[in-house]
């Protein structure tokens, strides 16, 4: 995530706020996901509202750089900010939502690796669930 867009999500949120939250995570398994993860975490600890226009867009083209994480890792990584927040969630309302998006996105993920003949990334995901231990 750039450092300007890192700094807007931070001053709409509020930097106390942001900062009571550790800021953004900087793990790689989130690549290009941060703000959501962040935004996932804002939730649990302030008020949150729906409303039905979009804020902003995300613009398809050649050169965006998420098109550079292959076929499907985007999606896998977007569950793992799901299955991240699954760790804290306590509302049952809130952990059946997470994990309807999080098995969306798997499945969506899983779908594309076997439409590309990519079995063997369809195995199970070491970023969702339970950790390799070493």
């Amino acid at each position: 995530m750039s450092r300007e867009l890192e700094d807007r999500i931070a001053a709409a949120a509020g930097r106390p706020i942001s900062t009571e939250l550790g800021g953004f995570d900087e793990d790689d398994l989130l690549v290009f996901r941060e703000g959501l993860e962040f935004i996932l975490r804002l939730a649990q600890k302030a008020d949150a509202r729906a409303i039905a226009s979009a804020l902003v867009e995300i613009r398809e083209h050649g050169e965006r750089s998420t098109r550079k994480l292959g076929v499907a890792r985007g999606l896998v990584t977007t569950a793992y900010a799901y299955e991240k927040a699954l760790r804290t969630l306590e509302d049952g309302e809130l952990r059946e939502a997470a994990r309807q998006q999080r098995t969306h996105y798997l499945a969506q993920a899983a779908a594309r690796y076997l439409r590309a003949g990519s079995v063997r990334a369809a195995r199970p995901c070491p970023h969702c669930g339970a950790r390799r231990r070493g």
